[in-house]
């Protein structure tokens, strides 16, 4: 990847490329590029616009990245019809002042219209699974997931794969917000992963939603969610399912050692319960 580098100025067939990018106006566009001087890779540049511009070339230059292309305009504003029209014949590889390129610079919207678009035409999507998972763009991660070219096992400078991104949270809030996008990623993500992320987040103290979500509390050791319910300041939280349950007995015996002062709000099945005696009436004498 690289940075374009902008040249000096900018003509009005750029400027009106930017322009009907961001309406999604792909017929009007099309008629734009089969103008030989239009140039699809033609950086914006800072500063353009003139003393005398109308608003809205105004409000272009402010809302467009210096070195970004139409298409990363157009992606970043969730226009997918402009992005199908523009993808093929612009260099995806561009990055703009902010790091993003076209695929990334998407994620911040999130529409999944554009991911699909954009994924036709570019070598790999790892980068932008990582940055619509702090986003919170669950469809956008969904498009990126269903291609087969997306990787959930890279690492960004961290050390952190995607799923780990995702539990990276400050707050239960957080977490709760990234949940949809971290249980999608659970399916590609080795039990022994799950687990040192589940680890982490107890450490924080912000684990226990994490427990009960579908896909990933039953992929956690009993240790990690015996833990989890210790630390818990609900007392209606009940034991999440985990990988090494085998038997109620087990998890009732988890939550009275978690819980010894609440024992009689959580008892469960015993030898001695009703449900599990057998009863029998002796014949009526005849």
């Amino acid at each position: 990847m690289k940075y374009k580098m902008p040249n000096n100025s900018m003509n009005d067939l750029t400027v009106d490329l930017f322009r009907l990018a961001s309406m999604d106006n792909a017929r009007e566009l099309s008629v734009l590029l089969e103008n030989p001087e239009t140039d699809p890779n033609a950086a914006w540049i800072a500063g353009c616009a003139p003393q005398d511009a109308d608003k809205k070339r105004k409000a272009m230059e402010r809302e467009i990245s210096e070195g970004q292309l139409a298409v990363g305009y157009a992606a970043i504003r969730g226009k997918a019809a402009a992005v199908a029209v523009l993808a093929p014949i612009s260099d995806l590889s561009v990055i703009d002042a902010n790091g993003n390129t076209a695929l990334t610079a998407g994620a911040y919207y999130g529409d999944a219209g554009c991911a699909k678009a954009i994924l036709a035409h570019v070598r790999d999507g790892e980068t932008a699974l990582m940055l619509c998972v702090k986003n919170n763009c669950l469809e956008y991660a969904r498009a990126l997931l269903a291609d087969a070219r997306c990787d959930t096992g890279v690492k960004n400078a961290a050390g952190h794969t995607a799923f780990q991104i995702a539990l990276e949270s400050r707050s239960r809030d957080e977490l709760s917000d990234r949940l949809g996008i971290a249980q999608m990623l659970a399916a590609r993500t080795s039990d022994q992963d799950i687990a040192a992320c589940a680890d982490a987040l107890l450490a924080r103290g912000i684990g226990f939603d994490v427990f009960e979500a579908d896909g990933i509390g039953e992929r956690i050791p009993l240790d990690l969610a015996k833990r989890a319910l210790a630390k818990c300041d609900d007392p209606q939280k009940k034991m999440p399912k985990t990988r090494a349950r085998t038997e109620a007995g087990e998890i009732y015996a988890a939550m009275r050692e978690a819980r010894p002062s609440s024992g009689a709000n959580h008892q469960g099945p015993s030898a001695s319960s009703p449900s599990e005696k057998t009863t029998r009436r002796k014949p009526r004498a005849l």
